[in-house]
């Protein structure tokens, strides 16, 4: 009798399998210690740039460091741009308030002798007690 397709895929029963049965036929999934050796492998080879790779592209790869210095070098071009215009909102902020605190310190003593006179006139002295 000649070997068919099916017998090709089940070893006989005297020969150990190369690899443990998988359910339907699913590609095994690898452990978390292949996992692990495959990156230490992969820690362990050189970086080479890959046809196709541009600099940059290569660069944030391998350099993530200056990667990053290079993306907080241009966030703080952004930023020095943003608080040039918070800090003008702030100091027209603090204008204002001192303005309306020496408005108030002007205008007060108009208004506390008039305060004085309602609160020492007898007729409200009378209603209110």
């Amino acid at each position: 009798m000649a070997p068919t397709e099916l017998d090709a895929d089940c070893p006989e029963p005297w020969q150990a399998p190369t690899a443990p049965p998988t359910p339907m036929g699913r590609p095994r999934l690898k452990t978390h210690l292949e996992l692990e050796r495959v990156a230490q492998e992969d820690e362990d080879k050189p970086p080479q740039i890959q046809r196709g790779d541009s600099v940059t592209d290569f660069a944030f790869k391998e350099l993530p460091i200056i990667a990053n210095l290079v993306n907080m070098f241009f966030s703080s071009v952004n930023l020095l741009v943003l608080s040039v215009k918070w800090f003008r909102f702030a100091s027209i902020t603090v204008t204002v308030s001192f303005r309306l605190v020496a408005w108030a310190m002007m205008i007060m003593p108009v208004f506390l002798y008039f305060f004085f006179r309602y609160l020492t006139d007898s007729r409200i002295v009378r209603r209110v007690r």
